[in-house]
C-alpha cells in the first residue's frame, strides 16, 4: 500500500513539471480551435486532436502552420516537431498564429518525386 502511494506521488510530481499551453488554431474560413497541448505531443498528434475538434476527417494532408505577421512568413511545422517547444520560442510581442489548413502538396514530393527531382535538376543548372 505504502509503495503505491509513494508511486502516485512520483507520477504527479513527474506530471507537474510537463509543460502544458493553450493554442487557438484558426481554419481557412476564420474559426478558431483551442486545444490543450503539452510538451510530449508531437505535431502529428495535435493535427489528430484538431481533426476531431473540427469534426473532420484526418488524413495526412493536415498541417499546423506558423504564421508569423512581422515577418510575413508562414512555416508548416512538421509531424515529428514538438509543438509546445517552437511556440515557447516566441517572443512576447511577436505577431505570431496558428493555423489549422489542409495543405494538398505536403506529401507530394513522395507521390511525384519525378516532378521535383526535375525541377531541383533544373534549379542547380540556373545557379551554375
Amino acid at each position: 500500500m505504502k509503495s503505491e502511494k509513494i508511486k502516485l506521488a512520483m507520477e504527479k510530481i513527474q506530471e507537474s513539471n510537463i509543460k502544458k499551453l493553450f493554442i487557438k488554431a484558426y481554419t481557412d474560413d476564420g474559426r478558431a480551435k483551442s486545444l490543450l497541448v503539452d510538451e510530449r505531443m508531437t505535431v502529428a498528434h495535435v493535427c489528430r486532436l484538431l481533426s476531431e475538434k473540427s469534426h473532420t476527417k484526418m488524413d495526412p494532408q493536415w498541417v499546423v502552420v506558423e504564421r508569423n505577421y512581422d515577418l510575413h512568413l508562414d512555416r508548416v511545422f512538421e509531424d515529428h516537431e514538438n509543438l509546445v517547444e517552437n511556440i515557447l520560442m516566441w517572443t512576447q510581442d511577436a505577431t505570431h498564429k496558428l493555423f489549422f489548413l489542409k495543405e494538398e502538396d505536403k506529401n507530394d514530393v513522395f507521390v511525384n518525386p519525378e516532378v521535383w527531382l526535375f525541377m531541383s535538376i533544373v534549379f542547380l543548372k540556373k545557379s551554375k
